[in-house]
């Protein structure tokens, strides 16, 4: 800095730095359900590669969207994917024809939760306890199975139909063994 004769004062100076307004997060668009869906199944995948399974999307969808592979045993996952309501649950049906023909032990559903902010959590159900809650009259319906999953406020704890605490199997693929 120079002082009214021209010569440079004395001192240590600092440029003034504006400050930059923090960034509006950006929100993802609404898309069709065909993009959801295909976008859930690539999101399972992901992760089923991330846990050491070799996985793979099927050629024609009649009811298993993906197989995957560990340590020489097979899995067939059913992948369905929501985004939330207005009251912050997430709503899914399984047709009566596709799980009933999905009765292998090996078969598990994975509900693909597609958070407002970004992100995802999935709820990894084996057929069995589906079938469980089905005997129980948890879940059902004339046309399929009607599944509606809803967290807590903060996402720590989820209930199936608000009868079933599912929180076990809330991002849980170690349960696919």
């Amino acid at each position: 800095m120079k002082n009214k004769d021209g010569s440079l004062k004395r001192g240590i100076y600092r440029v003034r730095q504006t400050r930059a307004s923090a960034p509006k997060p950006i929100e993802a668009p609404q898309v069709t359900t065909a993009f959801l869906g295909k976008a859930g199944e690539h999101a399972v995948m992901s992760e089923l590669l991330f846990w050491g399974f070799n996985a793979s999307l099927m050629a024609v969808d009649e009811g298993i969207d993906v197989v995957a592979s560990k340590d020489n045993r097979y899995f067939h996952i059913q992948v369905k994917t929501a985004s939330p309501s207005d009251t912050g649950r997430y709503t899914f049906t399984i047709r009566n024809e596709s799980f009933e023909s999905n009765d292998s032990a090996q078969t598990f559903y994975i509900f693909v939760m597609r958070r407002k902010g970004g992100g995802n959590d999935y709820a990894v159900i084996p057929s069995s306890h589906l079938r469980n809650l089905k005997g129980l009259g948890v879940i059902g319906g004339a046309n399929g199975l009607s599944i509606a999953i809803a967290p807590d406020e903060k996402g720590r704890s989820f209930t199936m139909n608000r009868r079933d605490d599912i929180t076990l199997f809330i991002n849980n693929f170690g349960l696919i063994r």
